[in-house]
């Protein structure tokens, strides 16, 4: 299982190419150093956050004090990294240190192993990928810069946390503090200030609310910004790496208080836009009640002076009385012609009546059909507001999908170069090794010829003179012979250890492994059932806000059934009102009537303008 899957160490293990790796980690280096601290491996991968996550996170809390734990929680990743390849280092270093010791040892007893002997110690106990387990393993990361500038230790990083937990706890305090004491005032302004249309109050609320939140966020940043420098200034160095994220969150504020301002003067605008329109309508209505007002009054009038000239005619008929029965016929005949007459005016009276009721129908249903394309012009401008701003937000997308892909890109590269540096730097460590093993094993060589010739000459010396001394040499020839069987079984003892310790460290690294896939695999059971409890989060609130709104649909037409009974008692009232005028111009006399009505609309006009005395017509007639 090892030899078939990458080797994962925390230098690569973030790579793109490992993203559907079974493993977070293989190397066994990096377990054990992630095991020392206590850190998980599954803890130091990068989990960005989703769309849905991003969505009930701006629905719990403010933007800004997402982002804020966001970063946080990497500023954590991080550290625990730093820390895990410090450990890392460490255990590295204490290897090479052995290994030196080892082979400072082995170097007093070369003479009883041959080169080829120390080949196969090598290769049993580091396996046949030497370049695997090398001497030397670069502490250098794609994403850290001066790894080796400031080493934390366990007990300042639980200092460092405590004192972030406490910071975060006094900024959310402090958060909710302002956002009551914002309620209140803004409660107490809206008791005092005048009360705006029922439409527009609903719908300004929420927004008001949204940028209290932001606005105290931005206090609560700019709080927490002033604590850290005077921190700074007093004891704390920066790194240019944290000088670098203070730049960004920087740059980060400003974006963001731009991106309110936008917003204020778009909820400004909208709200002009929509006053302006209701403005129009109000208008619209005003002019058409009073077209209607003048067609009604102009008819009464017509129809007042016909029946005023028809009673006098009537009247002056009944005074003339007949002389003679001659006159009399010539009269009856006068009055025949006179009631054709009469009758023929009634008729044409009539159909100007419905001329006139017909002109006023179709006067109102232009009206109606105008107020129906308003209608309609405003609803098209909402649905091309409403597609610009999704197209405003495709676009922005797109452009951080790109941003954030050029960033990946260039990170890849960077990573690339510093790989291919350090594979350089490695083959040149490992020539330089091999030419210092090829220069001792010269020397060995070297020795051995002249000890053997120097023995040569020696038995040619002592044969001839000392043949006890040749039995003396045999017996040490023996017992050198013994010597190396002995050392050889040593090293073959070694060998069976290293290859026992080699297979207990696989099978520990094996076991690590299964349980960080496990790890994964809670988590990710964990993550599905927190998304289906989103999801059904959702869902509900989908139907509240379906049923909201038809709510509000109901009493719309509520209120336009009540103004419509409102308006067919207005009509009822003023039918009543001239049943009244008629009666009690058929009562008193016509000519002190008329005078009257003359004299009231003069006092009106005199008084209270046009408007009014139209409005106060029907009261004075009753009086």
């Amino acid at each position: 299982m090892m030899e078939d899957s990458p080797k994962l160490t925390l230098y690569n293990f973030d790579d793109p190419q490992y993203d559907n790796c079974s493993y977070v980690l293989t190397s066994p280096r990096s377990l054990k150093a992630c095991s020392r601290m206590g850190v998980k491996p599954v803890d130091l991968l990068y989990t960005p956050p989703t769309d849905q996550d991003h969505q009930i996170c701006h629905l719990l809390y403010p933007g800004t004090l997402c982002s804020r734990l966001h970063n946080e929680q990497e500023d954590l990743r991080h550290l625990k990294l730093k820390l895990c390849l410090e450990e890392r280092n460490r255990i590295l270093k204490k290897e090479q240190l052995d290994l030196l010791n080892k082979s400072s040892k082995e170097n007093t007893v070369d003479n009883f192993f041959d080169n080829s002997q120390m080949d196969n110690i090598y290769s049993s106990s580091y396996g046949d990928n030497k370049s695997q387990y090398q001497f030397h393993e670069y502490p250098k990361t794609a994403w850290m810069e001066n790894s080796y500038e400031d080493k934390v230790s366990r007990f300042k990083f639980e200092e460092r946390m405590k004192e972030l937990r406490e910071e975060s706890r006094k900024l959310r305090l402090d958060l909710k503090c302002r956002e009551k004491n914002l309620l209140n005032t803004m409660k107490s302004a809206a008791e005092s200030s005048p009360p705006y249309s029922a439409r527009s109050s609903p719908k300004r609320e929420p927004l008001l609310s949204s940028l209290e939140k932001k606005s105290a966020s931005l206090d609560s940043c700019n709080s927490r910004k002033e604590k850290l420098a005077s921190r700074s200034r007093g004891h704390l160095k920066l790194t240019p790496k944290d000088q670098k994220i203070l730049d960004v969150m920087k740059s980060r504020r400003e974006n963001e208080r731009a991106c309110c301002q936008r917003r204020q003067m778009l909820h400004h605008q909208w709200e002009r836009e929509k006053r302006q329109e209701e403005m129009v309508k109000s208008t619209l209505e005003n002019i058409r009640r009073k077209m209607i007002r003048v067609a009604n009054l102009k008819s009464e009038k017509n129809l007042n002076e016909i029946w005023e000239e028809e009673s006098k005619k009537l009247e002056d008929i009944d005074a003339t009385t007949p002389a003679d029965d001659g006159s009399m016929t010539h009269r009856s005949d006068q009055l025949l012609e006179e009631l054709i007459k009469k009758e023929e005016v009634r008729v044409r009276m009539s159909n100007r009546r419905k001329q006139k009721k017909k002109h006023q129908e179709e006067k109102l249903q232009d009206l109606t059909r105008e107020e129906e394309l308003m209608k309609k012009m405003l609803q098209e401008k909402q649905e091309m507001d409403i597609q610009r701003a999704s197209q405003k937000k495709q676009t922005m997308v797109a452009n951080n999908v790109a941003k954030m892909k050029k960033v990946n890109t260039e990170r890849f590269n960077k990573y690339k170069t510093q790989k291919e540096f350090l594979n350089t730097q490695e083959r040149d460590i490992c020539e330089s090794l091999s030419q210092v093993l090829a220069q001792q094993q010269g020397q060995v060589m070297d020795n051995l010829e002249k000890l053997t010739n120097e023995r040569v000459v020696l038995q040619k010396y002592k044969r001839k003179i000392f043949d006890k001394r040749l039995e003396r040499s045999r017996n040490l020839k023996h017992q050198g012979e013994k010597e190396k069987c002995c050392g050889r079984k040593a090293v073959e003892e070694l060998a069976e250890e290293t290859q026992q310790k080699v297979q207990t460290h696989t099978c520990s690294a094996h076991m690590k492994a299964q349980k960080a896939r496990e790890d994964r695999l809670h988590r990710e059971i964990s993550h599905a059932s927190n998304m289906k409890r989103i999801n059904t989060y959702l869902e509900l609130w989908k139907e509240k806000t379906v049923e909201h709104l038809s709510e509000k649909e109901k009493r719309l037409e509520e209120i336009q059934a009540a103004r419509e009974q409102q308006m067919n008692e207005a009509r009822a009232s003023a039918h009543r009102s001239m049943i009244l005028r008629n009666k009690l111009r058929q009562y008193y006399d016509p000519n002190n009537f008329d005078k009257k009505l003359l004299e009231a609309e003069l006092y009106i006009k005199m008084g209270s303008g046009i408007q009014t005395a139209a409005k106060n017509l029907s009261s004075f007639s009753i009086s």
